[in-house]
């Protein structure tokens, strides 16, 4: 008994838009690394954005308390200084 060649299969149903986004979104989602490098390059990027902002001295008001606050770095040099 032959088996069925799944690939006329496919071809023979007309491609609906859905089917064409899905695709589009397959294959760009087969272009992007691995979830652990995109989790390091984006923590990376909090780090480094956290500090520049920090020297800028930005504040922001909470919308309740109405009180000012200053940003803090989420990653300083001395917790990585040895003593």
């Amino acid at each position: 008994m032959a088996q069925p060649n799944l690939q006329t299969e496919q071809k023979s149903h007309p491609t609906t838009f859905l089917d064409k986004l899905l695709g589009r979104v397959e294959a760009i989602g087969n272009k992007l690394p691995d979830p652990f490098i995109l989790f390091v390059c984006l923590a990376l990027i909090i780090v480094v954005a956290s500090v520049a902002i920090n020297s800028m001295g930005v504040t922001v008001v909470h919308p309740v308390l109405i009180r000012l606050f200053q940003l803090k770095v989420c990653c300083r040099i001395k917790a990585f200084s040895i003593s």
